[in-house]
């Protein structure tokens, strides 16, 4: 018994939409296939079973949303097969990314960070997620908390993430502005934000 689709060590690409790939393995045996899968990729993996009643599965489902090395154990009956293909990702343009945050609810001002934190690209010239030297991963750069493996993957799912820390920081942003019944400024406001989203803050008020 072989894998006959697709070639060991393929590479599979998601798109900048980002759409994943179809990805349907083969073998040359007849009857009912046990397909165990696994994806991993630096720290982080998934694996789960799937039943077929023939020799093809289309492993596309169970991987949307993460990439990296996926390997698929085959049995039917008796017989085993192995294959591992490498699926990679595709950078958005600037264009795509700046108009999905703006169809975020509460993101004004994200874009900005976005591109401060890296440069509009998510993934790198190898098509996998940047990584800073501490984790901080893809678009936004999600360390704390730490991104599931879809968010640092998936980059519309990624900024989702940054959005969710990004709206926290800037609720701590008007608390802090606006104590003792102060007002502030949408500059104000926004200027705060972004420095408590890089773990300081701007302003102190005056005793």
């Amino acid at each position: 018994m072989r894998i006959t689709s697709p070639a060991p060590n393929s590479t599979w690409l998601i798109t900048a939409e980002p759409a994943w790939p179809s990805l349907v393995f083969t073998t040359d045996a007849q009857g009912v296939h046990t397909w165990r899968w696994s994806i991993e990729w630096h720290t982080f993996s998934a694996h789960g079973l799937a039943s077929t009643a023939g020799p093809r599965w289309d492993a596309r489902e169970v991987i949307e949303g993460m990439g990296g090395t996926l390997t698929v154990r085959v049995s039917c009956g008796q017989a085993t097969a192995r294959s591992s293909v490498l699926v990679r990702g595709t950078n958005p343009a600037m264009a795509d990314i700046t108009h999905y945050i703006t169809t975020r609810p509460e993101s004004d001002g994200f874009e900005r960070i976005v591109e401060h934190e890296s440069r509009g690209r998510h993934f790198t010239s190898q098509q996998v997620p940047q990584r800073s030297f501490d984790n901080g991963y893809g678009l936004c750069q999600l360390t704390n908390p730490v991104p599931t493996f879809v968010q640092v993957w998936h980059w519309k799912r990624n900024i989702d993430a940054g959005l969710a820390l990004f709206r926290s920081k800037r609720t701590a942003a008007i608390r802090h502005l606006s104590q003792n019944g102060r007002s502030h400024t949408p500059e104000q406001l926004r200027r705060e934000t972004v420095a408590r989203w890089n773990g300081g803050r701007y302003h102190d008020w005056a005793e």
